[in-house]
């Protein structure tokens, strides 16, 4: 699988989060992860038998690093959501959390942490993904804002004063 493609699944991962309870998060990020490795072919649906009974999430992480490296980083966006949440609210000024589009968001949240986390993902390369990502799922305006406010955020971390 590529990054792009992995990048893409987290990110629906996270879309989530505005949708759910912060105390479900873990279950939802594993309940998506069923719907990814059905995509990828990891897991087959007997007609005679349950999916749910056939899926065991430690077994397929174990066996595909993919589904493993977008669980892992679901779900560590997830709990740094405050860290990051707090990035967006000092470099998106006259918006807010609340009031910001869940595409976007939850976009601006990925992108914020690849340039934070990821130490092989480039500070461009944030952006760049992040601006396709909002071509596909964001309205018209979203790959300009999400471009203009990842553009103002310091390459340097430290920087942030989050």
């Amino acid at each position: 699988m590529t990054r792009r493609k992995e990048r893409e699944y987290i990110f629906q991962t996270i879309f989530r989060i505005e949708f759910n309870a912060d105390t479900e998060m873990d279950e939802q990020v594993d309940l998506y992860m069923y719907d990814v490795a059905a995509d990828m072919g990891y897991v087959t649906e007997n007609a005679d038998d349950s999916a749910d009974d056939e899926f065991d999430l430690e077994k397929i992480c174990s066996e595909h690093s993919d589904i493993s490296f977008i669980r892992t980083v679901s779900k560590d966006i997830v709990s740094k959501q405050e860290m990051i949440d707090n990035v967006i609210r000092k470099y998106c000024e006259g918006w807010s959390v609340e009031h910001m589009g869940k595409a976007e968001l939850a976009i601006l949240r990925l992108a914020i942490y690849e340039m934070k986390y990821a130490d092989d993902v480039p500070y461009g390369v944030a952006i760049n993904e992040a601006v396709n990502l909002a071509k596909s799922y964001g309205d018209d305006k979203a790959p300009s804002f999400i471009n203009g406010v990842l553009a103002k955020i310091p390459e340097n971390p430290d920087n942030w004063e989050s």
